[in-house]
């Protein structure tokens, strides 16, 4: 393995960055939907996170582990907090644009009939910092 295969770009996780077709990446199944995201390592959300998990009553930590509910709302409000930054080409069903604030994402990322939209905001912010990837993309161009 290329130690290459392993970097991830800091930069990137914390400053964020656009991913969509305008990019070198196509969010599965969204259409032309883009995302401006920091990566889900990125200190904020690491920060808010362990914050969040520490405040949770017992009731919420079974054996050690995190009560699923509980461990989503955790991360939805982590991506509303630290890694969701903008988005592109989101538009309501009669085709007006939404403009974003964390007020609109907010229900998109807690609503679980917003979870295919939760799931791409996760998967970009994993792609963001990923070096080994954007490589990859890259190579296919050649």
């Amino acid at each position: 393995m290329k130690l290459s295969a392993v970097k991830v770009n800091t930069v990137a996780i914390d400053q964020g960055r656009w991913i969509g077709p305008s990019t070198e990446y196509q969010i599965p199944e969204m259409g032309d939907l883009e995302l401006k995201v920091r990566g889900m390592d990125n200190a904020d959300y690491r920060a808010l996170y362990a914050k969040l998990v520490r405040g949770l009553d017992r009731s919420a930590k079974i054996g050690g582990m995190i009560d699923p509910a509980a461990a989503d709302r955790i991360v939805s409000q982590c991506l509303l907090e630290t890694v969701l930054l903008d988005w592109r080409n989101l538009s309501d069903d009669d085709g007006k644009p939404i403009k974003y604030s964390k007020g609109q994402a907010e229900p998109l990322l807690n609503e679980p009939e917003y979870r295919r939209f939760r799931d791409s905001v996760v998967w970009a912010a994993l792609i963001v910092g990923d070096e080994a990837a954007v490589d990859t993309k890259a190579d296919e161009g050649n």
